[in-house]
């Protein structure tokens, strides 16, 4: 009998063991995944961040002007990389940044279906403006809705 209790003792000691290594390898999924996330979207942000500026400096760089257009400019969105390909049927995609008086405001992004005759691939950089209030308000109506052209940009408030 004594034989029996110990073995049941050694089981309940195992269980509880095995509870708690769950119990903390759960509460580390729980706490670190999340974490881990959120640090790749900022670290996301910050490049996307990072090549926007490069792109906004390099417009100026080749064009002079370029400095009143930003000036002059009441919203714009800065692609620094769209990438299209295709052999048939094509794509592309880009995400960029959205600023309102020289200010970051949102996220945005571009996708792009197409079909038809169509052979390469090519990387580019886009920026979109507006001079006014009305035509910001077009950009941002643009930006949530699809076009006729199979393709879509999407901004996301900041």
């Amino acid at each position: 009998m004594v034989v029996s209790m110990l073995a049941s003792g050694c089981h309940f000691e195992n269980r509880m063991k095995k509870t708690t290594i769950l119990t903390i390898a759960a509460l580390f999924v729980a706490f670190c995944l999340p974490v881990s996330a959120a640090d790749k979207a900022a670290d996301d942000f910050a490049k996307l961040k990072t090549e926007t500026t490069e792109t906004i400096e390099q417009f100026k760089k080749v064009d002079p002007t370029m400095k009143k257009f930003f000036e002059k400019s009441v919203g714009y969105v800065v692609f620094p990389s769209i990438t299209k390909g295709g052999l048939g049927v094509g794509g592309a995609h880009g995400k960029g940044l959205a600023f309102e008086s020289g200010k970051i405001t949102g996220n945005a992004s571009v996708s792009q279906i197409t079909i038809g005759w169509q052979v390469g691939g090519q990387v580019l950089r886009e920026i979109v403006s507006s001079e006014t209030q009305g035509a910001l308000a077009r950009l941002k109506a643009s930006l949530v809705a699809p076009s006729a052209k199979a393709s879509a940009v999407a901004a996301t408030p900041r």
